[in-house]
């Protein structure tokens, strides 16, 4: 199931308003989440890594979740470009 650790919860609010960035969620860093089209949605916290020894199966959208910069840690915080967001928590599942 789909957890707020799992996912870089701060990082879509610190993209800047306007860029294809929002709209397809881009930063050029490892575990994205992507749709079927490639397009990223969002990204996994950096602490986070794959079961060992299990299969990749599938990622679907878990749920959509709102933040605001408020519920951010405060050491992000100056780094954030506004002030409530949506992040994707996606539900991974490994055989």
């Amino acid at each position: 199931m789909p957890s707020l650790k799992l996912v870089d919860m701060s990082w879509p609010g610190r993209l800047r308003a306007g860029g294809t960035s929002l709209a397809a969620i881009a930063d050029g860093e490892p575990w994205h989440i992507k749709n079927a089209q490639g397009a990223k949605l969002g990204r996994i916290a950096k602490s986070w890594s794959p079961p060992r020894n299990r299969t990749f199966l599938r990622g679907e959208v878990g749920a959509v979740v709102r933040w605001r910069k408020a519920d951010s840690k405060e050491e992000y915080r100056a780094h954030i470009r506004r002030e409530e967001w949506e992040a994707v928590l996606p539900e991974l599942v490994f055989d």
